[in-house]
C-alpha cells in the first residue's frame, strides 16, 4: 500500500480537510475532544496567531484516504540571547501561561490499524525535513501508540529522543448506578458527598436551584458565569484562572461547536438566589470531562457547593451511561475523596543532532526541572490541605 505524507502550510487547505480529520478522531484510538477539529480548529484562529505560530500540518494519506494526522505548527523559539531553534508543537500546546487551554491528551492521530504505518511516514518524513530543529508532545494519552512509535522511527534514523512522563490525568470509572458509585467510596469520600449535599440542601432551602446550558445559544451567557465564578474562586492564585481575553474568545467560538453535537454543557448551583459554583463540561466518547469549575467565596464557609455540583455531575453521566467522569490534571485532594485514580501522561521530545539545538535543549531541561520541583511543591501543599479547592 502506497503512502505519503502531505504537508499543509495554508489555512485554506486546513479547512478543507476538517471532515476527514474529524472522521479520523472517531476512528482512532486517541478519540478525545482535545484531538478533535471543533476543539483545535479554534486554537489556530485565536490562540495561534498571539504566539507567531505557522502552520506545519502533516496529512498521512494513501488510496484508502487519510491514515494519519499530525497537526504541528511551527515557531521560532528563543532559548538564551541569540539561540533560536524552530519547534513543532501539536494544536493546543505550548501555549502562554495566560492563554492555556490545557490541552490533555493532544496527540498524533492514527486510524486504527494503521498506527505503525502512521508513525513510518512521519518518521521518514521529519528526518528528512531541513523545516525543523525539536519536535515536542507534552502530555498524551498513556495507551497513545503512536509517539511512542514515532519516537523509536526518529531514533533509529539518527535523531535525539526522549520519553517522558509529565504527571496524570484522575478520572472516576462510573458504574451503572449512583448507589453503587457512592457505596464504592472510601468512608471519608461517602461522608464527604452525603454531608456536602445535606448542608447545602439545610442553608439553601427551597432556593436550592440546579441549571444547565448545553445548546449553541445558550452557552456563551453560561460561560460568564462560569468564568466570573472561577476568576472569584482563584483570584489570588496564579494558576487555575480564566486569565486572559483570548482565552474567552477561544472557548466562545468553540463551545457552539461542540454545542451542535451535543458535546458541551455548563452547569450551575444556585442558593440564596445567586450562582455559587458553576462547571464546565466537555462529554465525548462516553467520557464526561470537567474541564473547568468556579465558585463564590461569599457562601458560608462551612458549605461545599463544588462538591455538591460535582456530586450532580456524576450522577447526571451515570444516568446518561457514560463510563468514566475525567477530572483531567491535577493532584487536588477532593478528586480522591470523590473516587478519582491516576491515569499516567506520556510526553515526547525530539530534536535534530546539532550542537547547538543540543545546548539549547540542555538548559531549557534545567529550567524545567526546577518549574517542576515548584509544581510538585504546588500541587504536593494543595493535596495535603482541606478540602476547599472545589467547595
Amino acid at each position: 500500500m502506497a503512502i505519503a505524507c502531505r504537508l499543509v502550510t495554508s489555512p485554506h487547505e486546513l479547512d478543507a480537510v476538517a471532515d476527514k480529520w474529524a472522521d479520523l478522531v472517531a476512528d482512532s484510538q486517541t478519540n478525545y475532544p482535545t484531538c478533535a477539529p471543533q476543539w483545535q480548529l479554534p486554537w489556530w484562529r485565536v490562540l495561534a496567531p498571539r504566539q507567531q505560530r505557522e502552520l506545519f500540518v502533516l496529512c498521512v494519506e494513501s488510496k484508502q484516504g487519510l491514515l494519519g494526522f499530525a497537526p504541528f505548527t511551527r515557531r521560532r523559539v528563543r532559548y538564551h540571547r541569540s539561540m533560536r531553534v524552530n519547534r513543532l508543537e501539536l494544536f493546543g500546546c505550548g501555549d502562554d501561561e495566560a492563554d492555556m487551554v490545557c490541552s490533555c491528551y493532544a496527540s498524533i492521530l492514527a486510524r486504527r490499524g494503521h498506527e505503525e504505518d502512521v508513525a513510518e511516514a512521519l518518521g521518514e518524513y521529519l528526518s528528512q525535513s531541513k523545516d525543523w530543529d525539536e519536535l515536542s508532545i507534552p502530555e498524551a494519552a498513556n495507551h497513545d501508540r503512536v509517539g511512542p512509535m514515532l519516537e523509536q522511527e526518529l531514533r533509529t534514523r539518527g535523531l535525539h529522543t526522549r520519553m517522558t512522563s509529565p504527571g496524570s490525568t484522575y478520572a472516576i470509572d462510573l458504574p451503572g448506578s449512583w448507589d453503587e458509585y457512592v457505596k464504592s467510596l472510601s468512608k471519608k469520600g461517602r461522608r464527604l458527598v452525603r454531608r456536602s449535599a445535606r448542608d447545602f440542601q439545610s442553608w439553601a432551602g427551597d432556593s436550592e436551584t440546579l441549571r444547565h446550558a448545553d445548546k449553541p445559544d445558550e452557552l456563551a451567557e453560561a460561560y460568564y458565569v462560569l468564568r466570573d465564578l472561577n476568576r472569584e474562586r482563584w483570584a489570588d492564585v496564579a494558576h487555575g484562572a480564566v486569565k486572559s481575553d483570548a482565552f474567552d474568545r477561544f472557548h466562545l467560538e468553540m463551545l457552539p461547536r461542540l454545542g451542535e453535537r451535543g458535546a458541551a454543557r455548563i452547569s450551575w448551583l444556585e442558593g440564596q438566589g445567586k450562582p455559587l459554583a458553576a462547571l464546565y463540561m466537555i462529554i465525548w466518547n462516553k467520557r464526561c470531562y470537567a474541564y473547568q469549575a468556579g465558585r463564590s467565596v461569599s457562601a458560608p464557609k462551612e458549605l461545599r457547593p463544588g462538591i455538591v455540583l460535582h456530586g450532580y455531575a456524576i450522577r447526571d453521566a451515570i444516568e446518561r451511561g457514560e463510563n468514566a467522569y475525567d477530572m483531567l490534571c491535577g493532584s487536588s485532594r477532593y478528586k480522591m475523596e470523590l473516587g478519582a485514580t491516576p491515569r499516567p501522561l506520556i510526553g515526547f521530545h525530539a530534536w535534530k543532532p546539532s550542537l547547538r539545538v543540543h545546548l539549547c535543549i540542555v538548559a531549557d531541561e534545567a529550567l524545567a526541572f526546577m518549574r517542576g520541583i515548584k509544581r510538585r511543591r504546588r500541587e504536593r501543599d494543595r493535596c495535603t490541605e482541606p478540602t476547599t479547592d472545589a467547595q
